[in-house]
């Protein structure tokens, strides 16, 4: 099996782990216990912890509250050398969220990832988000505008279909393609690319690069779902249609996207960032002055920025917002804007990721195999630790310090959810 996440290239013999809340089956362990310890994940008809056959990698995993979305790359089948996305998902499908099949399944739940209805002839699932009970697709054909499909409930407008859950002849639809050309103008066909797409509990923002009618490059952000607190911009109520968030002009483009409840995170090419929404928990605290800043991740009551200085060569994480379950990486019950009690010792921070209220961290050493160090609110046991205590600062979760058989491997990836964490190792060695 090869994966393809950044900074990887050569075969690799792949096993992902997840921990945490799991009411569901959303861990795809076989089990709808919560997992406290890093346990493998069960893809149908295949052994704990492998991949089913001719899996090249994982492009992309997402979770909401109570279902889980993965993207695989795979062989076709019928012995051809062409590659094809999947899409598989397990945990609670009863929404919709899990795709029309699920529906019809005697149980809507699943404990293992299983396929979800794949792409249309010609076209490829090319990206993924969830929300609480909402799934997302992205469809992309050459020459074709990328089509973004919804499913699932609809509570704040989460579909982006302006509540049209019904069809012609009064059937629930299942299925939704959300309009995105409506928003953004007239455009030259086949030019639409959807750069980003991150959704939170009840917000969803897409980031759309396209060429206009004139033949000019343009980028512009879409957002619908819940906006009380101002979380998708000016409108202060729920959208349940895309609309344009309005950036000042002078601008660089957006580059990275993250989402809490109530807040929206951009960071844009030029290491600035912008913020929207609700700073009411200190979640916003003073990121509005950074500058250099290489990433953004959002909890749901915070925000984490990395940093860079010294020619990209020392990295600086720092976070405000919520913290009284240690979710800020420091002991300090202060929400304000602080560095995380993050010691890199001249480790390289290779990825960071937030779940709902808790953080990952991949550190690979200059010599030696990598780490998955953690921090935050443990209440299902998503730092796999094996007990449910809040984790105050950061803290080493792999390798784990219980030396069980079989559980072992060089961390490449890591993903967060709803009280759930996701390890991909390398267990070739």
């Amino acid at each position: 099996m090869y994966c393809v996440y950044p900074g990887y290239q050569i075969p690799m013999v792949l096993t992902l782990f997840a921990a945490g809340s799991n009411a569901c089956g959303q861990l795809a362990t076989s089990s709808l216990d919560d997992a406290h310890y890093f346990t493998p994940c069960v893809f149908e008809d295949s052994p704990p912890g492998v991949f089913p056959q001719n899996t090249q990698s994982i492009l992309q995993l997402a979770s909401g509250s109570n279902h889980s979305l993965i993207l695989l790359r795979r062989m076709a089948p019928g012995g051809s050398d062409k590659l094809q996305n999947e899409l598989w998902g397990a945990g609670d499908g009863s929404k919709g969220q899990l795709g029309p099949s699920w529906r019809n399944r005697p149980s809507p739940s699943t404990s293992v990832f299983r396929p979800i209805d794949q792409a249309p002839d010609d076209y490829a699932i090319t990206g993924i988000a969830a929300a609480w009970e909402t799934s997302y697709i992205v469809l992309s054909r050459d020459g074709r505008d990328d089509v973004l499909m919804s499913m699932g409930a609809d509570d704040f407008g989460d579909l982006g279909v302006g509540g049209a859950k019904k069809q012609g002849n009064g059937k629930e639809r299942l299925i939704h393609v959300v309009n995105l050309v409506s928003s953004i103008g007239s455009i030259a066909s086949g030019t639409l690319k959807i750069s980003e797409l991150v959704a939170g509990p009840h917000h969803v923002v897409a980031c759309l690069d396209y060429v206009d009618s004139s033949g000019r490059a343009v980028q512009k952000l879409l957002g619908w779902g819940a906006s009380r607190q101002g979380q998708l911009g000016t409108i202060s109520r729920a959208i349940t249609l895309p609309l344009e968030i309005h950036l000042h002009q002078s601008r660089s483009p957006v580059t990275q996207i993250a989402t809490g409840n109530q807040h929206t995170v951009l960071r844009h090419v030029d290491g600035s960032v912008t913020a929207l929404g609700s700073d009411r928990k200190g979640q916003l605290g003073n990121i509005l002055s950074l500058r250099a800043v290489t990433t953004v991740r959002c909890t749901w009551n915070g925000t984490t920025v990395v940093t860079a200085n010294d020619n990209n060569r020392n990295f600086l994480v720092s976070s405000s917002g919520t913290n009284e379950a240690g979710q800020l990486g420091r002991l300090s019950g202060d929400s304000g804007f602080a560095p995380v009690d993050l010691h890199l010792d001249g480790k390289l921070l290779q990825r960071i990721v937030c779940g709902s209220e808790h953080t990952l961290a991949i550190l690979n050493p200059v010599n030696g195999r990598g780490e998955v160090w953690g921090w935050g609110w443990n209440e299902h046991g998503n730092l796999g630790l094996g007990d449910t205590s809040s984790v105050q600062t950061p803290t080493r979760l792999w390798p784990p310090s219980t030396g069980e058989i079989g559980v072992d491997g060089d961390p490449v990836a890591v993903w967060a959810g709803c009280g759930t964490s996701w390890v991909l190792v390398n267990r070739e060695n």
